[in-house]
Protein backbone atom coordinates (compact mmCIF):
# COMPACT_ATOMS: atom_id res chain seq x y z
CA UNK A 1 0.00 0.00 0.00
CA UNK A 2 2.74 2.58 0.81
CA UNK A 3 4.24 1.90 -2.64
CA UNK A 4 0.91 2.63 -4.31
CA UNK A 5 0.59 5.88 -2.40
CA UNK A 6 4.05 6.99 -3.44
CA UNK A 7 3.22 6.15 -7.05
CA UNK A 8 0.01 8.19 -6.81
CA UNK A 9 1.92 11.14 -5.37
CA UNK A 10 4.48 10.89 -8.17
CA UNK A 11 1.80 10.77 -10.89
CA UNK A 12 0.03 13.78 -9.37
CA UNK A 13 3.32 15.68 -9.26
CA UNK A 14 4.08 14.90 -12.90
CA UNK A 15 0.62 16.06 -13.96
CA UNK A 16 1.14 19.34 -12.09
CA UNK A 17 4.54 19.88 -13.74
CA UNK A 18 3.16 19.09 -17.21
CA UNK A 19 0.22 21.45 -16.73
CA UNK A 20 2.50 24.28 -15.64
CA UNK A 21 4.87 23.68 -18.57
CA UNK A 22 2.04 23.73 -21.11
CA UNK A 23 0.61 26.87 -19.59
CA UNK A 24 3.92 28.71 -19.95
CA UNK A 25 4.12 28.17 -23.70
CA UNK A 26 3.55 31.47 -25.55
CA UNK A 27 0.71 31.63 -28.04
CA UNK A 28 1.29 31.69 -31.81
CA UNK A 29 0.34 35.38 -31.92
CA UNK A 30 2.82 36.17 -29.15
CA UNK A 31 5.62 34.35 -30.97
CA UNK A 32 4.90 36.17 -34.24
CA UNK A 33 4.81 39.52 -32.47
CA UNK A 34 8.03 38.75 -30.62
CA UNK A 35 9.92 37.90 -33.82
CA UNK A 36 8.57 41.01 -35.55
CA UNK A 37 9.52 43.29 -32.66
CA UNK A 38 13.03 41.85 -32.50
CA UNK A 39 13.36 42.41 -36.26
CA UNK A 40 12.18 46.01 -35.87
CA UNK A 41 14.66 46.72 -33.07
CA UNK A 42 17.50 45.18 -35.06
CA UNK A 43 16.73 47.49 -38.00
CA UNK A 44 16.18 50.54 -35.81
CA UNK A 45 19.28 50.09 -33.68
CA UNK A 46 21.47 48.18 -36.13
CA UNK A 47 21.94 45.81 -33.23
CA UNK A 48 23.23 42.28 -32.85
CA UNK A 49 22.04 39.75 -33.65
CA UNK A 50 21.52 41.13 -37.12
CA UNK A 51 18.03 41.35 -38.48
CA UNK A 52 18.81 38.63 -40.99
CA UNK A 53 19.58 36.16 -38.20
CA UNK A 54 15.83 36.06 -37.54
CA UNK A 55 15.19 34.95 -41.11
CA UNK A 56 15.22 31.44 -42.49
CA UNK A 57 18.07 30.47 -44.81
CA UNK A 58 15.78 30.42 -47.84
CA UNK A 59 14.03 33.68 -46.96
CA UNK A 60 13.47 36.27 -49.69
CA UNK A 61 13.13 40.04 -49.51
CA UNK A 62 11.24 42.16 -52.02
CA UNK A 63 12.32 45.74 -52.59
CA UNK A 64 9.76 47.62 -54.71
CA UNK A 65 12.22 50.20 -55.96
CA UNK A 66 14.45 47.53 -57.47
CA UNK A 67 11.54 45.26 -58.36
CA UNK A 68 13.55 42.15 -57.45
CA UNK A 69 13.67 39.48 -54.75
CA UNK A 70 16.85 39.35 -52.71
CA UNK A 71 18.07 36.29 -50.80
CA UNK A 72 18.85 36.66 -47.11
CA UNK A 73 22.57 37.27 -47.66
CA UNK A 74 21.76 39.78 -50.38
CA UNK A 75 19.51 41.67 -47.98
CA UNK A 76 22.29 41.80 -45.39
CA UNK A 77 24.69 43.17 -47.99
CA UNK A 78 22.06 45.75 -48.94
CA UNK A 79 21.69 46.83 -45.30
CA UNK A 80 25.47 46.99 -44.82
CA UNK A 81 25.83 49.24 -47.86
CA UNK A 82 23.13 51.53 -46.48
CA UNK A 83 24.77 51.72 -43.06
CA UNK A 84 28.11 52.63 -44.62
CA UNK A 85 26.62 55.84 -46.01
CA UNK A 86 24.64 56.57 -42.82
CA UNK A 87 21.30 55.52 -44.23
CA UNK A 88 18.77 53.16 -42.70
CA UNK A 89 15.20 52.36 -41.74
CA UNK A 90 13.32 53.48 -38.63
CA UNK A 91 9.93 52.22 -37.53
CA UNK A 92 7.19 54.79 -36.92
CA UNK A 93 4.57 52.36 -35.63
CA UNK A 94 4.42 49.19 -33.62
CA UNK A 95 4.14 45.77 -35.22
CA UNK A 96 0.57 44.85 -36.19
CA UNK A 97 -0.46 41.24 -36.70
CA UNK A 98 -1.49 40.46 -40.28
CA UNK A 99 -2.79 37.31 -42.01
CA UNK A 100 0.78 36.66 -43.22
CA UNK A 101 2.59 37.55 -40.01
CA UNK A 102 3.19 41.14 -38.95
CA UNK A 103 3.62 44.55 -40.55
CA UNK A 104 4.59 48.08 -39.54
CA UNK A 105 5.18 51.55 -40.92
CA UNK A 106 8.67 52.94 -41.29
CA UNK A 107 10.68 55.75 -42.79
CA UNK A 108 14.06 56.03 -44.44
CA UNK A 109 16.72 57.93 -42.50
CA UNK A 110 19.85 59.75 -43.54
CA UNK A 111 22.76 60.91 -41.37
CA UNK A 112 21.71 62.81 -38.25
CA UNK A 113 18.05 62.01 -38.80
CA UNK A 114 18.88 58.45 -37.70
CA UNK A 115 18.98 59.62 -34.08
CA UNK A 116 15.76 61.65 -34.23
CA UNK A 117 12.53 60.08 -33.04
CA UNK A 118 10.42 59.57 -36.18
CA UNK A 119 6.71 60.36 -36.18
CA UNK A 120 3.81 58.88 -38.08
CA UNK A 121 3.65 61.75 -40.58
CA UNK A 122 7.15 60.79 -41.77
CA UNK A 123 6.10 57.28 -42.75
CA UNK A 124 6.71 56.54 -46.40
CA UNK A 125 6.99 52.74 -46.38
CA UNK A 126 5.12 49.70 -45.11
CA UNK A 127 7.20 46.66 -44.23
CA UNK A 128 5.58 43.26 -43.76
CA UNK A 129 7.05 39.91 -42.79
CA UNK A 130 5.68 36.43 -43.30
CA UNK A 131 6.49 34.57 -40.07
CA UNK A 132 6.06 30.96 -39.02
CA UNK A 133 7.60 28.63 -36.41
CA UNK A 134 10.92 28.55 -38.29
CA UNK A 135 11.29 32.34 -38.41
CA UNK A 136 10.82 35.04 -41.02
CA UNK A 137 10.29 33.51 -44.44
CA UNK A 138 9.59 36.61 -46.54
CA UNK A 139 9.90 40.35 -46.11
CA UNK A 140 8.50 42.96 -48.46
CA UNK A 141 8.30 46.71 -48.61
CA UNK A 142 5.56 48.86 -50.08
CA UNK A 143 5.64 52.55 -50.86
CA UNK A 144 2.77 54.56 -49.48
CA UNK A 145 0.61 56.28 -52.12
CA UNK A 146 2.18 59.72 -51.60
CA UNK A 147 5.63 58.20 -52.22
CA UNK A 148 4.75 56.53 -55.51
CA UNK A 149 5.80 59.65 -57.40
CA UNK A 150 9.41 58.67 -56.68
CA UNK A 151 8.98 55.59 -58.88
CA UNK A 152 6.38 57.16 -61.20
CA UNK A 153 3.84 54.53 -60.33
CA UNK A 154 0.07 54.55 -60.38
CA UNK A 155 -1.64 53.57 -57.11
CA UNK A 156 -4.22 51.27 -58.67
CA UNK A 157 -1.68 49.50 -60.88
CA UNK A 158 0.72 49.20 -57.97
CA UNK A 159 -1.96 47.65 -55.75
CA UNK A 160 -2.95 45.09 -58.39
CA UNK A 161 0.66 44.08 -58.97
CA UNK A 162 1.21 43.66 -55.25
CA UNK A 163 -1.79 41.33 -54.99
CA UNK A 164 -0.52 39.36 -58.00
CA UNK A 165 2.86 38.84 -56.33
CA UNK A 166 1.19 37.52 -53.17
CA UNK A 167 2.42 40.53 -51.17
CA UNK A 168 -0.70 42.66 -50.73
CA UNK A 169 -0.66 46.23 -49.51
CA UNK A 170 -2.16 46.71 -46.03
CA UNK A 171 -5.78 47.60 -45.37
CA UNK A 172 -6.29 51.37 -45.55
CA UNK A 173 -3.26 51.78 -47.80
CA UNK A 174 -4.91 54.24 -50.18
CA UNK A 175 -5.67 56.55 -47.23
CA UNK A 176 -2.05 56.78 -46.10
CA UNK A 177 -0.31 56.10 -42.79
CA UNK A 178 -3.12 57.19 -40.46
CA UNK A 179 -5.67 55.05 -42.30
CA UNK A 180 -3.34 52.04 -42.20
CA UNK A 181 -2.87 52.36 -38.44
CA UNK A 182 -6.61 52.79 -37.85
CA UNK A 183 -7.41 49.69 -39.92
CA UNK A 184 -4.63 47.65 -38.27
CA UNK A 185 -5.71 48.61 -34.75
CA UNK A 186 -9.24 47.41 -35.43
CA UNK A 187 -7.90 43.97 -36.26
CA UNK A 188 -5.06 43.91 -33.71
CA UNK A 189 -5.96 46.00 -30.63
CA UNK A 190 -2.66 45.25 -28.85
CA UNK A 191 -1.79 48.47 -27.04
CA UNK A 192 1.79 48.15 -25.76
CA UNK A 193 4.20 49.19 -28.53
CA UNK A 194 7.33 47.08 -28.87
CA UNK A 195 6.75 45.31 -25.55
CA UNK A 196 9.20 42.41 -25.36
CA UNK A 197 7.63 38.98 -25.19
CA UNK A 198 9.88 38.12 -22.26
CA UNK A 199 7.87 40.36 -19.93
CA UNK A 200 4.64 38.57 -20.80
CA UNK A 201 6.30 35.18 -20.51
CA UNK A 202 7.86 36.14 -17.17
CA UNK A 203 4.44 37.02 -15.79
CA UNK A 204 3.05 33.71 -16.95
CA UNK A 205 6.05 31.88 -15.50
CA UNK A 206 5.47 33.52 -12.15
CA UNK A 207 1.79 32.60 -12.19
CA UNK A 208 2.30 29.01 -13.23
CA UNK A 209 5.35 28.68 -11.01
CA UNK A 210 3.15 29.64 -8.07
CA UNK A 211 0.58 27.05 -9.14
CA UNK A 212 3.33 24.45 -9.43
CA UNK A 213 4.72 25.22 -5.97
CA UNK A 214 1.25 25.10 -4.47
CA UNK A 215 0.60 21.75 -6.16
CA UNK A 216 3.91 20.44 -4.85
CA UNK A 217 3.06 21.56 -1.32
CA UNK A 218 -0.37 19.93 -1.47
CA UNK A 219 0.93 16.66 -2.93
CA UNK A 220 3.90 16.35 -0.59
CA UNK A 221 1.81 17.33 2.39
CA UNK A 222 -0.78 14.73 1.46
CA UNK A 223 1.84 12.03 1.07
CA UNK A 224 3.44 12.92 4.40
CA UNK A 225 0.09 12.97 6.20
CA UNK A 226 -0.70 9.53 4.86
CA UNK A 227 2.62 8.24 6.12
CA UNK A 228 2.08 9.72 9.57
CA UNK A 229 -1.46 8.38 10.11
CA UNK A 230 -1.03 5.08 12.03
CA UNK A 231 -2.97 2.10 10.81
CA UNK A 232 -6.07 1.19 12.75
CA UNK A 233 -5.38 -1.65 15.14
CA UNK A 234 -7.21 -3.28 18.00
CA UNK A 235 -5.38 -3.18 21.29
CA UNK A 236 -5.21 -6.63 22.88
CA UNK A 237 -7.23 -7.15 26.04
CA UNK A 238 -5.81 -9.05 28.95
CA UNK A 239 -7.81 -12.02 30.33
CA UNK A 240 -9.16 -10.13 33.36
CA UNK A 241 -10.46 -7.23 31.28
CA UNK A 242 -12.25 -9.57 28.89
CA UNK A 243 -14.01 -11.42 31.74
CA UNK A 244 -14.99 -8.14 33.37
CA UNK A 245 -16.56 -6.84 30.18
CA UNK A 246 -18.51 -10.04 29.64
CA UNK A 247 -19.87 -9.92 33.17
CA UNK A 248 -20.79 -6.27 32.75
CA UNK A 249 -22.61 -7.02 29.46
CA UNK A 250 -24.66 -9.73 31.19
CA UNK A 251 -25.52 -7.57 34.15
CA UNK A 252 -23.36 -9.58 36.50
CA UNK A 253 -21.32 -8.00 39.19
Amino acid sequence: MPGKRRALCLVTLLVAVASASLGCQPSDEARVRHVAERFIRALDERSEPRATMLMTEDASIYLPGAGVLLPRDGFQSYLDSMYEVERGYRSVSRAFLTPQGAGWLLTRTQGSSQAAEPTLDLADLWMEASIDDSGIRRVWLHYLPHSLATIRGDASTYQVEAEWRGMPVPAGWLGGAAAIVAAAERVDPYTSPLRPLESAVDARLIAFGSILLLSLAVVLGSCRWRRQVPPLACRPLVRGQLVARLREARGLR
